[in-house]
This record gives C-alpha cells, structure tokens and sequence, in this order.
C-alpha cells in the first residue's frame, strides 16, 4: 500500500504520536483529517502540517469525544464529506492511570476502557460500513502484551484492544478491509504529563523513544503492509521473551514493581 493520496483519519491528533502521524502520512503526500477534543490545538497542527508539505491538502479538523458515540457518529460522517471517504483509520487515542491498583477506583478504570477500548471500536463500527479496501490501525501497547505493574487499568485495556483486533482481523478477512495492531513501548510525548497518577510508584525515567521516529516506522510499516508493528527493543523484547518463556517475563515484572514502588516510609517522608 503506497498511503500516497489515501484519505486518513487519526484520532488523538492533538499531540503526542498522533500528530507526528499527522506529519509522517502528509509528509507522504496522504490526506488527513485529524481528531481530538482539543481543537485549538489542531488549528496549531494545521498551521505546522501546511508549513512543512505545503504541497499536501491541509488536515481537515474534526473535535470529538470519542466516549461520546453520537459525536463519534457525527465525526465519521463529517470526515467523509471533508475528505471524500475514509481508506485508513487510526484509533490513536488514548489516557491513562499509573499507580498501585490499591488507591485507583472503578471511575478510573472506566475511564481508560472508555477511552482506549470503547472509542476505539466505536470508531471501527462507524467507519467499517463504508470502507472498501481500506486499513485500520489500533496503536495498542507494549503493555499490552503482558500486564505492566502500575498500569494495570492500562493494560488492561490494550490487552482487550489487542484482542479485539485480533477478533475482527479474522472476520473481516476476504472483504478487503485490514487490520493492522501497533505495538509501542515507552515513547515521549505529553501522554505520561497528561496521564492520572494515583501515587505508589515512581515513573520510569527512560530515555523514551521519540514519537516522530515512532511515527515514521508506523508509516513505512503500513505501506510495506505490516500486520504486526513492533516499536522499541521494550515492545519487540516483551514479545518475544513472553513467547519464549512466560516465567522469565513474569521475573522482569516483578523487578520492575520492586524497582518502581514508593515504599510507606517514603509516603511519610
């Protein structure tokens, strides 16, 4: 698939790895429209987008709250009129609650589902009826692919989106529609300043892998059509040790819970 042309909508656009998207797929001549809550934040993107490919038709601006379906419902319609209909969607959106499991509540696993999970299939119900040969790209996680301490709402939610895709993979298979599932690992972006944090444990301190090189290798990756898209040796790593043998990434879990977790006496500190 050359995305030369194709008409892609991103969601979570508004910063982060969705817009370096937006950039890597107009830096290759494709037709966006971008989607976020945020949308002050896209007419900058917009501004940037026009600067850099000034020969690339400027994004067209979508605000939408993927939790909401009626808006989910209207995004998609107004996405089609904009561009002209829809050959690749990216569910990019995504929040998330880092801490203990111990001081999170129910609101805020509902959140993250609703998010991660929820819109992203709400976006695939609207956008599917009317795709012909096109793609749709789930950015899932490295956490995903086995539960990280910490991120257990998060992982939780990547690990249904993983299966999820996976399901619809198989059922959409002969009629021309595809699925591509992105696996990143820690890439540094504004997510983790964004993200609720419950307390408990500290976060990693990296380096974290750059989104717009995150973004490049999902492109390139789409055109060379990669059905599995691994990013960063954590994504890359994890699967292959979770595949080998499941104990040893169990024991690098439970290194990473000792190495991360507040103590009490630090709590009181």
């Amino acid at each position: 698939m050359h995305v030369k042309g194709k008409k892609v909508l991103i969601t979570g656009a508004s910063s982060g790895l969705g817009e370096e998207l937006l950039y890597a797929f107009a830096a290759k001549g494709a037709v966006c429209a971008a989607a976020s809550r945020n949308i002050a934040r896209l007419d900058q993107i917009r501004i940037n987008s026009l600067s850099r490919y000034p020969d690339t038709p400027a994004p067209a601006l979508l605000k939408c709250d993927i939790t909401d379906y009626a808006q989910v419902a209207s995004m998609i319609e107004r996405c089609k009129k904009s561009l002209g209909g829809i050959d690749i969607l990216v569910n990019n959106a995504g929040i998330g609650v880092y801490g203990t499991f111990a001081n999170m509540t129910e609101k805020d696993f509902e959140s993250v589902m609703a998010v991660n999970l929820y819109g992203a299939v709400s976006c695939i119900r609207n956008v599917v009826p009317h795709m012909q040969n096109g793609l749709i790209v789930n950015v899932a996680s490295a956490a995903g692919l086995f539960g990280v301490p910490y991120l257990s709402a998060y992982s939780a939610s990547k690990a249904a989106l993983i299966a999820f895709s996976q399901a619809l993979r198989a059922e959409l298979s002969g009629t021309g529609t595809k699925i591509s599932i992105v696996y990143p690992g820690y890439i540094q972006t504004d997510f983790f300043k964004n993200e609720k944090n419950v307390g408990g444990a500290l976060r990693p301190k990296g380096p974290y892998y750059s989104a717009a090189k995150a973004a490049r290798i999902i492109v390139n990756s789409i055109e060379r059509n990669k059905k599995d898209i691994y990013i960063s040796k954590e994504s890359i790593g994890l699967e292959i040790a979770s595949r080998i043998s499941r104990s040893v990434v169990e024991k690098v879990m439970n290194s990473i819970k000792i190495k991360l977790e507040v103590k009490a006496e630090e709590n009181h500190g």
